[in-house]
């Protein structure tokens, strides 16, 4: 197999350990991949970072891309700058708040009332 462009995601993130996952297979599977891949884009929201699961698929230096958002503190903006190729950053609109994977406004919240 031979791709491009990999997208990927991980549950934790470190300048230390690299990309994890909790799970042996998917480890596997995302070593697999970003092997193939000419470029690696990883998706990992600023939660990831600093958490380390079982499996290691890879390190920093592999990573063309890293989007986050702008809830990275400013010494790991510094420590996934010094290693990533790009490291893209998105803001989190004002009046969010984390909930599952789903931005949630406050109007959200006061409707749910």
């Amino acid at each position: 197999m031979r791709v491009d462009l990999a997208f990927v995601g991980a549950h934790g993130v470190s300048a230390e350990a690299g990309l994890t996952t909790p799970n042996i297979d998917e480890g596997a599977t995302n070593t697999a991949l970003i092997r193939s891949a000419a470029r690696t884009v990883v998706l990992a929201d600023h939660t990831k970072w600093d958490e380390t699961g079982l499996s290691r698929f890879a390190a920093l230096d592999e990573v063309a891309v890293l989007v986050t958002d702008s809830g990275l503190d400013g010494s790991a903006r510094e420590a996934a700058e010094a290693v990533v190729g790009e490291l893209v950053v998105a803001e989190v609109a004002p009046g969010t708040t984390e909930t599952g994977g789903r931005a949630r406004t406050t109007d959200d919240t006061e409707d749910a009332q």
